[in-house]
């Protein structure tokens, strides 16, 4: 990379950081996840991204809820007042799941789904099925997930 691409690079990030994205929607979705999760919303108590600059119509899943919450309803996977939170009971899922065969033979396994269903996981890399187990959890209970 020559000199004047790094300055016009640096220029641009420069530039970028400066500008004001705090608008009133923006600032309500930063009071939301502030409110809901603190100032840190991961395992280890590093601040999650910050939500200013995103709009409203780019939330996926409305989020009500915590990891860290611990509520009493029954679920997919553990009984009513079990005492776990939404980190307990997400591995409570994972580890109720039942190995089955696919259709062209593979092993997989049958995910079950709030509202009384079972069926066959699809057919994914290790890396893409934790994903993909993470993504539907979260958007099934409301909890926050980013990547």
């Amino acid at each position: 990379m020559n000199r004047i691409s790094l300055v016009i690079l640096i220029v641009a990030a420069y530039a970028a950081s400066a500008c004001d994205l705090g608008g009133p929607e923006e600032q309500a979705l930063e009071t939301r996840r502030i409110a809901l999760f603190g100032a840190s919303d991961s395992v280890n108590g590093n601040a999650g991204p910050a939500l200013s600059g995103m709009s409203p119509t780019s939330e996926v899943w409305s989020v009500s809820r915590d990891w860290a919450e611990v509520s009493p309803e029954a679920g997919l996977a553990w009984g009513a007042n079990s005492g776990l939170d939404w980190h307990g009971k997400y591995a409570a899922w994972v580890e109720s799941f039942e190995a089955t065969a696919s259709e062209d033979g593979h092993t997989t396994f049958v995910l079950k789904t709030p509202w009384g269903k079972t069926l066959p996981a699809p057919r994914l890399e290790c890396a893409e099925t934790a994903i993909f187990l993470r993504v539907t959890f979260a958007a099934w209970h409301g909890l926050p997930m980013y990547m």
